[in-house]
């Protein structure tokens, strides 16, 4: 659930087991006592060490005074709550100046107070949520009186619309916004959004301090600035570079394209694969010159019906990669460290305990990894000696995952016949790198990304995600950052 909701303790008496129902719903809970006691002494002592989620204010003197106060606190929580105790001038100018501040502002209160109509339109076009949420007297109330809170305090955390503050950075994948995207990103978000596009990055890292969503890339420097943030949404479907340790410690979400670039990445792992089966990449380098070494192309092609495919990583990149095998006549064989689920392509997914047969067995072996601590090398000199000789090996994923230096040496020894590779493990790759020179090595400069399609595909998601995010709903795309895909 988004946020807070914030309870005051001038009327009647909080149930510590109620607020206990509250707490488990997820919710965090800022509450300030108006009148000191020992029952709330008690209460706030036992949960405040049990519930980071609750902050206690001190509520001596005025209520206006301690609801700007409260103000600075709820700022880390994205909410205000508005007391009904306020006149309606008081009420205005706090709701006023909790905007002002980018806060959402819940106004919630005892059943024994009605806030007057007059301010409920004036804080209603001023694009507060006006909720009266029954959370007090709940002493005797027993489960029923538990149900009772959680659904108020559930059905406050559906009906609200908060303001975002959503800062896009461009990228290689997305270069250029332009008015079209953002105003379906505002009509995502909702009233009171802010979008704020940097092109710089000293103007990402100024911008920090007040966005709640980043989409595209994030740094240490901007990590270090940001006070709101909740949620980065990649550019990029590599989430490596993103998983910095103070990142992966946050419990800021991380989502992206993933699962979405698939169909493209599969059309460049058989470009690739293609300029080496059918001595395309030679013929264009060799120019007029290539009518002379005709014969010699011809005695060196080799069509893929009746050959097996080796996909190492089943997810949305290797699935695209055996749809795409199967209508060359290919058989297809894949391996994933998740028990995923089979297609009809490849009829049974190996475990990784299989990765060594996959290798022993494939003609084509293709990558759909991701770059993790677990996949950085698995290409390595034991996995192409493993190989047949005839082998070629395509990677169009993370160029870490391929052992550079083992490639060259099994390339050149013969271990397997070539490879195609669309990323390397330093990019850019530096001209004197012997990959370059290695014969029966093709390569593209890290473009099989690119789709007509990319851009609005992932914005379709973000902008789907910006609902899902409003709603406290689960994300598209969501990335397992201790993972690492």
């Amino acid at each position: 659930m988004y946020g807070a909701i914030a309870l005051d303790h001038a009327v009647g008496g909080l149930n510590p087991d109620a607020l206990d129902a509250v707490l488990r719903i997820g919710t965090r809970v800022v509450w300030w006592p108006t009148f000191d006691s020992a029952w709330s002494r008690d209460t706030f002592g036992r949960w405040h060490a049990e519930a980071e989620a609750i902050r206690v204010l001190d509520g001596e003197g005025a209520l206006l005074l301690v609801c700007h106060t409260l103000l600075d606190l709820m700022s880390e929580h994205d909410a205000t709550l508005c007391s009904g105790h306020l006149d309606p001038a008081e009420t205005l100018a706090l709701v006023t100046e909790s905007r002002r501040r980018g806060i959402r502002s819940i106004v919630s209160h005892a059943t024994s107070f009605r806030i007057p109509l007059e301010v409920q339109r004036a804080l209603t076009e001023r694009g507060a949520l006006i909720e009266q949420c029954s959370v007090n007297s709940f002493r005797e109330g027993g489960d029923a009186a538990f149900e009772a809170i959680a659904a108020d305090v559930r059905a406050v955390g559906r009906a609200i619309v908060p303001p975002v503050n959503i800062l896009i950075i461009p990228g290689v994948t997305m270069p250029i916004v332009d008015e079209a995207l953002l105003a379906r990103i505002h009509k995502a978000a909702g009233p009171g959004t802010q979008i704020r596009i940097a092109d710089t990055p000293g103007e990402a890292i100024e911008a920090m301090e007040d966005v709640a969503v980043v989409l595209g890339a994030i740094t240490p420097a901007m990590f270090a600035r940001a006070r709101r943030l909740r949620w980065v949404h990649a550019i990029t479907s590599g989430a490596d570079a993103y998983l910095f340790p103070d990142m992966v410690a946050s419990d800021i979400l991380l989502s992206g394209d993933k699962g979405l670039v698939g169909s493209h990445l599969a059309d460049h792992t058989f470009a690739l694969l293609l300029s080496l089966t059918r001595r395309l990449a030679r013929a264009v380098q060799d120019g007029p010159r290539s009518w002379e070494h005709r014969v010699a192309y011809r005695a060196e092609e080799f069509e893929l019906e009746g050959c097996t495919m080796g996909i190492v990583g089943f997810g949305g990149t290797g699935r695209a990669i055996a749809r795409r095998a199967v209508g060359f006549g290919m058989r297809c064989i894949a391996v994933d460290c998740d028990p995923v689920s089979p297609t009809a392509e490849v009829p049974e997914v190996w475990g990784s305990d299989r990765l060594d047969e996959l290798f022993r067995s494939a003609d084509v072996v293709t990558s759909g990894l991701p770059l993790a601590s677990s996949t950085r090398h698995l290409f390595n000199a034991r996995a192409f000696d493993l190989m047949k000789p005839s082998a070629i090996l395509v990677n169009v994923t993370r160029g870490e995952v391929v052992d550079a230096d083992a490639l060259v040496a099994a390339v050149r020894n013969g271990q397997i016949a070539g490879a195609g590779l669309d990323v390397a493990p330093v990019e850019p790759l530096p001209a004197e790198h012997p990959l370059w020179s290695t014969p029966n090595v093709v390569m593209t400069p890290h473009t099989a990304g690119a789709s007509q399609f990319r851009i609005s595909r992932n914005m379709d998601r973000f902008c789907r995600n910006l609902a899902s995010f409003r709603a406290g709903e689960p994300l598209e795309g969501l990335i397992n950052k201790a993972r690492g895909f």
